[in-house]
């Protein structure tokens, strides 16, 4: 044993010499924490009365510590809707969507055409079909295909968006 660790060199707890000697430490030993830093201040031959609150104090005041050990931020997130959590069938649970225009051509004509999209809540599978217009009797003829094919839905969800026309 060497005689700086029998006789080490002893500092207050609170002073700037005693500030920058933790400093410096802990920056020896790359951010480690509090008991690395105090285990090679006293291997160093250095005795700080209080050391374990004193190298805190200066950890607590270390950028690049509170950079890597900060929490991270969650997102705030409202509870997804019951329907969407219990197990059922594909399409039990629906939402809706439009999407478009595509210009088709039939003949000579060329005409819009829109598309219908159908999620499922529970598993996100995707359906689509095709709608002659934005008007309701339009919807309800894609939404009675949907039916034929999917089979019987208990929920439909919507964001009931508005069309801009320019």
């Amino acid at each position: 044993m060497s005689d700086l660790v029998k006789f080490p060199v002893v500092l207050p707890r609170k002073g700037h010499i005693t500030e920058l000697v933790i400093r410096h430490y802990h920056d020896n030993v790359k951010h480690q924490g509090r008991g690395m830093t105090t285990n090679i201040i006293r291997n160093n031959g250095l005795w700080i009365i209080g050391c374990s609150s004193a190298v805190s104090h200066v950890i607590l005041k270390c950028v690049v510590c509170r950079r890597l050990w900060c929490s991270f931020e969650g997102h705030k997130m409202a509870d997804l809707p019951s329907d969407r959590l219990e197990p059922s069938p594909p399409f039990t649970y629906c939402a809706v969507d439009y999407f478009g225009p595509f210009y088709v051509k039939e003949g000579r004509k060329e005409m819009k055409r829109y598309g219908v999209l159908f999620t499922c809540l529970a598993c996100r599978a995707v359906h689509v079909e095709t709608a002659t217009s934005l008007e309701t009797d339009s919807f309800i003829s894609s939404l009675r295909r949907f039916i034929a094919i999917r089979g019987p839905i208990r929920q439909l969800r919507s964001d009931r968006g508005t069309f801009s026309f320019y």
